[in-house]
């Protein structure tokens, strides 16, 4: 039997004759961002990502969703030299660069 209290994301196991114990559920992407946030250099990249306009911008972009792994525009797309638009969406990049 599974109790789950609607206030929270914390839940109780119990069957016959066991001790209840807490159970916990997480949300995979909440720990990806998690992760992605700590990656090196992400804070420094976030940073001058922000500050950058242009050419950079989108350079900057498209160096942290390949590092961190993030969903492009189009499937398969390669970056070209002097482009001013980001392979990766750019809500994506918002949130990565938010939670650094």
């Amino acid at each position: 039997m599974v109790m789950t209290d609607a206030s929270s994301t914390t839940g109780i196991i119990s069957t016959r004759g066991e001790s209840r114990a807490p159970l916990r559920r997480t949300h995979p992407w909440l720990a990806i961002c998690v992760v992605a946030a700590l990656a090196p250099g992400n804070l420094e990249l976030c940073a001058k990502w922000r500050a950058a306009r242009g050419v950079e911008k989108a350079t900057l972009a498209n160096r942290l969703g390949a590092t961190n792994s993030l969903t492009k525009n189009t499937k398969l797309a390669e970056a070209k030299p002097g482009d001013s638009n980001s392979l990766y969406r750019s809500t994506d990049i918002q949130r990565l660069c938010r939670n650094s």
